[in-house]
């Protein structure tokens, strides 16, 4: 029986980019999202906070260059709450700014 959302509240993901345009060109981190999803039992309605779907990427327009600079510190707090670290192509993680600055918030 899925429980309902941890906390009620969003679960940052910190992955690694597994190619410099795309994060997950072949799927691989999405399915190990969804695999430990339904290990944890975690409803079906539980949001995720993923940084490729929400901030806006390079290149950026002048618009969102200024979304992006206003919305990142509230991003960045967010991995102080729940934080899951997804495994797919991260043996070199810890050399990653990244994924270490995500790290680093969560303590």
């Amino acid at each position: 029986m899925p429980r309902e959302p941890w906390f009620n509240t969003t679960i940052a993901v910190s992955h690694r980019w597994l190619h410099p345009d795309h994060p997950d060109p072949d799927r691989s981190q999405y399915n190990e999202l969804m695999a430990l999803g339904e290990n944890l039992g975690l409803h079906g309605n539980q949001a995720f906070l993923i940084d490729y779907c929400s901030l806006p990427q390079v290149p950026r327009g002048p618009d969102e260059a200024s979304w992006f600079r206003e919305h990142l510190p509230g991003f960045q707090t967010q991995f102080k709450y729940v934080t899951v670290v997804l495994n797919v192509g991260s043996a070199d993680y810890s050399t990653r700014a990244w994924c270490m600055l995500s790290s680093c918030w969560r303590q």
